[in-house]
């Protein structure tokens, strides 16, 4: 196999970073690196990736008067699905919520932050108030699927620990890149992996956890 050469013109190998694979046609995976915004994104090897899984969530008020106020604030949580949440009233400030799936979840209260592993919200008052039957539809769409390096912060999925970069790589302002990653059934070497900085130990361990689980099966062993 020919190895990339990185910024520093120094060819790269694996040996820094796995330590076994299980079958190279099923642990490798070549997928799609989101090109730079205003510049070069550039990514490390052993950096562990996020994948834009969802889209930016659309709100319907289901033709409820204006003047009764409104919901706003709508972040992703970790478990959110795709699909139609559905917040209903009760009365003026109770609601009751469900996911896509029909799922209940807590019920939401007027005036008041909402927040829970699917998804946060505020419902915000208007001059009129909100009626027994009123709805409010959250639609979780598709992301477009491409690869950023995992970011905490974010609500599109990318916040998720996905795969692993097996290279140095360098996606061109505006132009994307197609990249080997390290998708499932391998061991890899903890100390080759490459968090965000600040991230804590908390959060390591839980995308470890999730790059464990499922059908990833990436596991780590210390550095030999």
């Amino acid at each position: 196999m020919s190895y990339p050469v990185n910024r520093f013109g120094a060819r790269q190998v694996l040996s820094n970073l796995v330590v076994e694979e299980r079958d190279l046609s099923m642990s490798r995976e070549t997928r799609t690196l989101l090109g730079g915004v205003g510049a070069i994104r550039s990514i490390v090897q052993g950096q562990v990736l996020g994948a834009r899984l969802y889209g930016a969530p659309t709100i319907d008020d289901n033709g409820m008067a204006v003047t009764k106020g409104s919901l706003g604030a709508v972040v992703l949580g970790d478990r959110v699905e795709l699909g139609d949440y559905q917040f209903t009233a009760r009365s003026a400030n109770d609601w009751s919520v469900t996911t896509p799936a029909g799922l209940r979840l807590a019920d939401a209260e007027t005036g008041a932050p909402y927040g829970t592993e699917h998804l946060s919200a505020t419902i915000t008052a208007g001059g009129a108030p909100f009626a027994a039957g009123d709805r409010f539809t959250v639609t979780v769409a598709s992301g477009d699927g491409k690869l950023v390096a995992l970011d905490p912060a974010a609500s599109d999925g990318s916040q998720l620990a996905d795969c692993v970069s097996f290279f140095d790589q360098e996606a061109p302002d505006g132009v994307d890149l197609e990249i080997l990653t390290c998708v499932r059934d391998a061991v890899l070497v903890d100390s080759g992996l490459v968090w965000p900085d600040g991230f804590t130990a908390f959060q390591i361990a839980f995308a470890l956890d999730r790059l464990a689980g499922g059908d990833r099966r990436i596991y780590t062993r210390e550095g030999i």
